[in-house]
């Protein structure tokens, strides 16, 4: 019998292992916003960035040098998982992007403000370059106006395959529900996206990348 409960302990080993079995690689990246102003480890297409101090968090500013501008993390892959940055709340458009393959080919959810009537709203845009007929695939109002009047506010979006989540300052419902995200490109890097006329704050960017795989 010990021949068998160590032949059993031993299968168990190598079944947590992974060995001949399908497994989820699970790849977790604090990003060093630090590269965009040394430029190492990140791509930047219409953009300048320079570090600066937001409200006591040591941040970054993209500005852009003319109409919209992008940033990506520099050979990263990403299929799905989940990716939080925060974001300084000003009337600039601004956004996180995924699966980007370069400057005119990726995903994006924008934060954008509207003036109606009296107040400003905010709106979390879904967005997919090149246009798809129309690059705005969906867009919801947010709801919780008052954590994104000043400071900094925090973004999170999961990405399960095909559906896509936003979630604003850690809040119990999403503010952007999409069940389809475009399937042109099922993989590609993390990145920062400001507008036209945009210049964006930000600090805190985290990104778990999950990789399925079948390990033989």
């Amino acid at each position: 019998m010990k021949w068998f409960k160590d032949g059993l302990s031993a299968a168990a080993k190598w079944f947590f292992l992974g060995i001949g079995v399908s497994g989820i690689q699970k790849v977790r990246l604090r990003a060093d916003l630090d590269g965009l102003t040394s430029g190492k480890g990140w791509i930047l297409k219409n953009l300048s960035a320079c570090k600066t101090a937001y409200f006591d968090r040591e941040s970054v500013l993209l500005d852009k040098s003319n109409g919209e501008g992008l940033c990506w993390i520099d050979g990263f892959n990403f299929p799905s998982g989940e990716i939080e940055l925060e974001i300084a709340a000003s009337q600039q458009p601004v956004g996180i992007t995924f699966h980007v393959r370069d400057e005119k080919n990726f995903d994006a959810v924008v934060f954008r403000t509207e003036q109606r009537g009296v107040g400003l709203v905010w709106f979390a845009e879904y967005v997919s370059r090149p246009s798809m007929p129309n690059s705005v695939i969906q867009r919801n109002l947010i709801d919780d106006l008052d954590s994104m009047k000043e400071g900094l506010f925090h973004a999170r979006l999961v990405i399960d395959r095909n559906k896509l989540i936003v979630i604003v300052n850690r809040s119990n419902v999403p503010c952007l529900r999409v069940m389809e995200i475009d399937q042109r490109r099922k993989t590609g890097s993390v990145g920062i996206w400001v507008g036209k006329g945009t210049a964006g704050i930000f600090t805190g960017l985290k990104v778990k990348a999950v990789i399925k795989h079948v390990r033989i």
